[in-house]
């Protein structure tokens, strides 16, 4: 099945590089315009196959699934396990704070949760969950998943791929299988394949 990772568009604390994690930040007007730049895009490259659009639950990604929606004639579904990684004591706080005076040079990097940042085997724990969900719903085109930077990094980490943090409406593609039981299994294993197009807005 193909996978669709869209990154929401820009807010104002993206363009002041201010942490933003599990708090809940409406896009701005240039982050509407990314949004409906990229998915004029995708209804070019995929015509009517998307079968569906997942989003996170905070405001910036369904702001960016429901504008989505409008333009590929889909209503968008939220599913909580792809909101972004909670940064903890560090959401608000600006990269250049954060680096000054916690000394982090890159939140991704925190493998415990320090600060009280979740845990990386917590988050990837509930992006499978996600995945199952997404599996289990057997969709019959493209899925087209509205979620965060962190969350789209992580899930091609988890296909051998780290692409780091995509831009604001930025897009990747993902071949997603069950390798291991069946979709109604409690724990099945997932294949992800990066597939190598990044596309979209800045």
């Amino acid at each position: 099945m193909r996978l669709i990772l869209l990154r929401h568009g820009e807010t104002d604390w993206n363009k002041e590089s201010r942490i933003q994690g599990a708090q809940s930040v409406p896009i701005n007007r240039t982050g509407i315009e990314q949004v409906r730049r990229a998915c004029i895009s995708m209804k070019a490259m995929y015509g009517a196959r998307i079968s569906a659009i997942v989003a996170s639950p905070l405001l910036r990604a369904k702001q960016s699934a429901d504008i989505c929606g409008k333009i590929l004639g889909l209503q968008p579904v939220v599913v909580h396990s792809f909101r972004e990684r909670s940064f903890g004591d560090l959401e608000g706080k600006t990269k250049h704070v954060i680096q000054t005076e916690f000394h982090i040079d890159d939140v991704e990097s925190l493998p415990e949760p320090h600060f009280q940042v979740e845990a990386r085997e917590a988050f990837i724990n509930r992006l499978t969950s996600g995945l199952e969900y997404i599996c289990m719903n057997v969709y019959s085109g493209p899925v087209l998943l509205v979620t965060h930077g962190s969350v789209i990094r992580e899930l091609t980490k988890m296909a051998g791929h780290d692409i780091g943090i995509i831009p604001n409406a930025g897009f990747v593609e993902h071949d997603v299988s069950v390798t291991k039981g069946h979709c109604h299994d409690a724990h099945p294993a997932f294949s992800l394949r990066y597939v190598d197009r990044p596309s979209g807005g800045t």
